[in-house]
């Protein structure tokens, strides 16, 4: 994958259930140029190669997973600028699924990219990693947007595929990033070094206002993005160190664990005992670490 030329920032924006022809009509009625294959997609005029790209790891990513699956995916690929994003309905600048379309963004620049996480008090901290690495800003950033695409096909595929249902908002959200982390563990473990080295910087030295499984549940996206991003940042580890217990099995875990056809509530506690079956307390000291962060 070559994006040397195009520095990309991605906000995270969970699964929504907008009305299924919304997204159809949005597109029909752009200006758009578009790449039949897999994946169909639609991208604006002069972003030829970076729509490429992503459809090339999208439509290689569904061919992983149909392998495990007796269901063929069923999804569409927009890549919009600023001028005909859907702004009315999700800022520019965030990627998300909705209604069988997985939306990416056409790029951003480093400076944009600092601004949209509010990196003002760790981008030195980003910036010397990176040198002591040998990756540069836009490797970096190539890696998290090309990642969290596979997130947002982790989403349909959880929503519409699978035969789980998550129980709550923060297991909805790291099983998507597990959807991608193994996906990438086999395809191309450089973007994974990449886009983990911005979530250590950002696990470790941003000071978020909550850190608690129960907080992430219920204020969610109200905590503002720099908190938010703050969480899936914890995920990526946590879905590490589920990689370690379960491998390639965890998602098929996770369906019998938490089966579409069950109607059960569970209790975050419950979530964790489950969670932590074949981990030896991996998932319950994960929990601990993150929640201590804001204990005064």
């Amino acid at each position: 994958m070559k994006w040397i030329t195009l520095a990309v920032a991605i906000i995270l924006v969970p699964f929504c259930s907008f009305s299924q022809n919304f997204y159809d009509s949005y597109i029909a009625e752009l200006k758009v140029d578009t790449i039949d294959g897999y994946v169909p997609t639609f991208y604006t005029p002069g972003s030829y190669t970076i729509a490429l790209e992503l459809q090339q790891t999208i439509s290689d990513a569904i061919r992983f997973y149909e392998k495990e699956s007796l269901d063929q995916f069923d999804i569409k690929l927009a890549v919009l600028d600023s001028a005909q994003w859907p702004s009315e309905r999700v800022p520019f600048g965030y990627v998300f699924y909705s209604s069988g379309w997985i939306f990416m963004n056409t790029g951003m620049t480093y400076d944009n990219f600092k601004n949209v996480y509010g990196l003002a008090d760790i981008y030195e901290q980003i910036d010397l990693d990176l040198k002591k690495s040998g990756i540069s800003p836009s490797q970096m950033i190539q890696s998290f947007y090309v990642v969290y695409s596979i997130h947002e096909l982790g989403h349909y595929f959880i929503s519409q595929i699978s035969n789980a249902k998550s129980p709550d908002r923060w297991t909805n959200e790291f099983i998507a990033t597990y959807f991608s982390y193994n996906f990438f563990k086999k395809y191309s473990e450089s973007s994974l070094r990449e886009f983990e080295l911005f979530h250590r910087v950002h696990k470790d030295f941003y000071q978020p206002k909550y850190s608690t499984i129960a907080d992430f549940n219920d204020v969610y996206m109200g905590m503002g993005v720099e908190n938010y991003v703050w969480y899936h940042s914890n995920f990526y580890f946590l879905v590490d160190a589920l990689y370690k217990c379960y491998g390639s099995d965890f998602i098929s875990t996770f369906e019998e664990m938490f089966p579409k056809n069950e109607q059960s509530v569970y209790e975050i506690s419950e979530i964790i005992q489950l969670l932590d079956k074949n981990c030896n307390k991996a998932v319950e000291n994960w929990v601990k670490a993150l929640e201590a962060v804001t204990v005064k």
